[in-house]
């Protein structure tokens, strides 16, 4: 008797508890889910604003300096709503452009090139040990110039 009415509790608590929850396995993926998404809405910065914005630097449209191992690829991109974006490589000390070996292809410079500066230093023709400057001009929408330089720095890449 008594372990039968201990049986009886017990399944009509399993049987409370179990349908008391409205908890489906999809709601528990929803809920763990929505710790993981951004509002990006409200979070506008400086270095997300394109040309012609109200807010732009066009200071910072590249960083100060960028590192690119001997054997490894450097992807540089112009910021959003940028027209006619030329980029040069130029020798720091005397400003003379440096031809070299964008997307694979050959580039003259001061040709309108895609939104990517994009170089291998193994095959693009920058020495490694070496120091160059790169030269970014984009226009807005209106016909205004922005204009800003950086630092490629080639390292000699070890792999040990």
């Amino acid at each position: 008797m008594k372990k039968t009415f201990v049986k009886i509790i017990l399944t009509f608590i399993f049987s409370i508890s179990i349908f008391s929850c409205n908890t489906s396995m999809g709601s528990v993926v929803d809920d763990y889910n929505s710790n993981f998404i951004i509002d990006y809405s409200n979070s506008t910065t400086s270095d997300m604003l394109s040309p012609g914005d109200e807010g732009f630097n066009p200071s910072m449209m590249l960083k100060d300096e960028y590192f690119v191992g001997s054997d490894s690829t450097l992807n540089i991109f112009a910021p959003t709503k940028s027209y006619n974006i030329k980029w040069m490589v130029m020798d720091p000390v005397t400003d003379d452009p440096i031809p070299i070996k964008l997307f694979g292809n050959y580039y003259e410079q001061y040709v309108v090139t895609d939104k990517v500066f994009s170089i291998n230093a193994r095959d693009c023709g920058l020495e490694e040990g070496k120091t160059y400057k790169l030269q970014l001009k984009v226009t807005d929408q209106g016909g205004l110039l922005y204009t800003d330089v950086c630092a490629i720095v080639v390292y000699k890449r070890y792999n040990f």
